[in-house]
């Protein structure tokens, strides 16, 4: 009984992380609006990399001790401050797809 606990158990927790194309669409929905982008289009062209890291060892901040996706937002000229790129990370909790951090204008 408990070996079939801990095979299940296992089984889903490879199961429960989001794969790339949920995370991205939960960070599209968090970054959605200047001067991320008004429309999903603008806003995925400004994620230039994602990757998850189950180690939780992130450029944004730190260690955090658990899974997440971390998105490399990347804006060449922001409507409101052109002369200003925006270059940075959003990380996302890797089951839910909530905010963990940003070092990004607006999500900091």
């Amino acid at each position: 009984m408990l070996c079939l606990c801990l095979c299940a158990s296992a089984r889903l927790d490879a199961s429960a992380f989001l794969d790339e194309q949920q995370a991205r669409a939960k960070a599209i929905k968090i970054l959605m609006g200047d001067p991320y982008g008004t429309t999903m289009e603008d806003v995925s062209k400004a994620i230039v990399g994602g990757e998850l890291l189950k180690d939780g060892k992130t450029r944004a901040c730190g260690d955090v001790k658990k899974p997440v996706w971390q998105f490399h937002i990347h804006v060449e000229a922001p409507v409101n401050k052109p002369e200003s790129p925006i270059d940075g990370y959003l990380v996302l909790d890797a089951v839910r797809g909530k905010l963990i951090c940003a070092n990004l204008p607006m999500l900091d």
